[in-house]
């Protein structure tokens, strides 16, 4: 799962599922959208590179079954340190979660990541769908 951050608002933006559909921040200042869902790529725009991040979490990390707490008499539950280290264990080894040791990263876009693959792109140009009479 990848997320926007908006440095503009301060505000986590999830980018639609369908490639080529924007969402914005509050401030209608940044936008993200999918350009390839299947290779994980998006497309940022913002007023400068300084303006946005994007927050990258393992997805095997949020399906990962919670341990059940107190002696498993608790319905609910955390997931533990043991359960977040072997997630990186198992992950493949071109992922940045491996390279990192991490399930969650925050990079800026254009950043690339192992065998030159580039995560995001940062645009000047106006996202797919924008629409200017649309208030952002």
């Amino acid at each position: 799962m990848k997320l926007m951050m908006s440095h503009c608002c301060g505000r986590l933006v999830v980018p639609p599922s369908k490639a080529m559909r924007s969402a914005y921040c509050e401030c209608g200042q940044c936008a993200v959208w999918w350009i390839d869902p299947r290779l994980g790529t998006l497309g940022v725009h913002a007023p400068s590179d300084r303006h946005t991040s994007v927050i990258g979490i393992n997805n095997a990390f949020l399906t990962e079954p919670f341990t059940p707490m107190n002696g498993g008499k608790d319905e609910y539950g955390c997931i533990t340190k043991q359960q977040i280290d072997n997630i990186i264990r198992e992950c493949p080894p071109n992922y940045m979660f491996k390279t990192v040791e991490s399930n969650i990263i925050r990079f800026r876009p254009d950043f690339h990541g192992i065998a030159g693959i580039t995560f995001t792109k940062e645009t000047k140009d106006i996202p797919p769908d924008y629409d200017k009479n649309k208030d952002y």
